[in-house]
């Protein structure tokens, strides 16, 4: 599959003391940490950054990962949709959870003491509850600094059982303090491609530094999905980074209620396209019979979906000030499902060939 054009679709970097260097991340108070090979990968064209001490890791940040093998008694229906969250782990309980794995310490017990991960979860469901949630928790016990190497690893995990899980998307509510306006590279990208070649949506927040020509450099990746954040009415929430070039969809992240919490943030946003994705994909495939694959579905969301105000929006590289940002409706693409007529002007052929 070649690189997924974006619909429509870029602060300062320096080290912390520790030998693992941790940024602090604009999406909900996650950061990332990366030893020295990461860092150079992931620092691509930033020109800067800002050090983060509060979550440095008090564990090494690259641990020896091992993946673990899935269990044989493990699978799911061509009907089911699954979407696989890598974050911070389980804080409650979450439904429809058919597996776990802390892939920072090496077993089978993703629970944490930070929320995030659950919040992200529960997104998830608010957007498809009948999807299956995996959690692959990429992060020492109750921190919120995601590790590069397990989430490396975590997503080599996904690619190995995504067609066994029926993977639909993976969702990712974190990244580095920092906004690109191109399309960059980082030690990640081979697994996004690898990952869109299987057919799974990487759908990756666009972060939370207000940046209206840039987002993290994992969400300006060809081959994820990047959201940015509104606030459920069409406005872009303030903290939202957006880019006209590289956004590929918006979604509420204002005032999101969740486990006795009320938080904002592109983290939260993220996962409501990830469940959407799975949503259509398991309407779709009830009603006609096929899968819809990941641009399909994205083009079925974008085509379904809301504009924005862009009042006050700057241009991309290549595109028009505001132009292609687009408000998830999942209830629209819902109902764009059962008519053909308007699946065939969005350019979707229903039945199998």
């Amino acid at each position: 599959m070649s690189a997924r054009p974006h619909f429509a679709h870029s602060s300062p970097f320096s080290p912390t003391d520790s030998d693992a260097p941790t940024f602090r991340s604009p999406l909900q108070d996650c950061a990332v940490s990366a030893d020295s090979s990461e860092l150079a990968a992931l620092r691509g064209g930033w020109a800067s950054a800002v050090p983060s001490i509060r979550f440095a890791p008090t564990t090494p940040s690259t641990p020896t990962v091992v993946s673990p093998t899935l269990p044989s008694t493990l699978s799911v229906a061509a009907d089911q949709q699954t979407v696989v969250i890598l974050d911070t782990g389980l804080s409650s309980s979450v439904d429809n959870l058919i597996y776990q794995y802390d892939f920072y310490a090496n077993d089978s017990n993703a629970s944490s003491t930070a929320t995030h991960g659950s919040i992200v979860a529960s997104q998830v469901l608010a957007a498809s509850s009948d999807t299956n949630i995996v959690m692959l928790k990429v992060a020492a016990d109750g921190s919120d600094t995601i590790s590069l190497s397990a989430v490396d690893a975590a997503l080599d995990w996904v690619a190995k059982y995504a067609s066994t899980l029926n993977i639909a998307a993976v969702n990712l509510s974190f990244g580095a303090n920092s906004a690109v306006n191109r399309a960059t590279s980082t030690t990640l990208s081979d697994e996004f491609a690898t990952l869109d070649a299987l057919d799974v949506a990487v759908v990756v927040a666009a972060g939370n530094a207000g940046v209206k020509n840039g987002v993290t450099s994992l969400a300006s990746d060809s081959h994820v999905i990047a959201v940015s954040a509104s606030d459920g009415s069409g406005n872009f929430a303030s903290f939202s980074n957006r880019d006209a070039d590289l956004t590929d969809l918006v979604a509420d992240g204002v005032d999101i209620s969740a486990n006795g919490e009320d938080v904002s943030g592109t983290s939260f946003s993220a996962p409501l396209v990830a469940g959407a994705i799975a949503e259509v994909k398991d309407v779709f495939y009830t009603t006609y019979g096929r899968e819809l694959s990941v641009d399909e579905s994205l083009l079925l969301l974008q085509a379904t979906a809301n504009a924005m105000n862009t009042s006050g929006e700057v241009a991309g590289t290549s595109s028009a000030a505001g132009s292609g940002y687009v408000e998830l409706d999942l209830a629209e693409a819902l109902a764009a499902i059962g008519n053909l007529t308007e699946l065939q002007l969005i350019g979707l052929t229903p039945f199998p060939a």
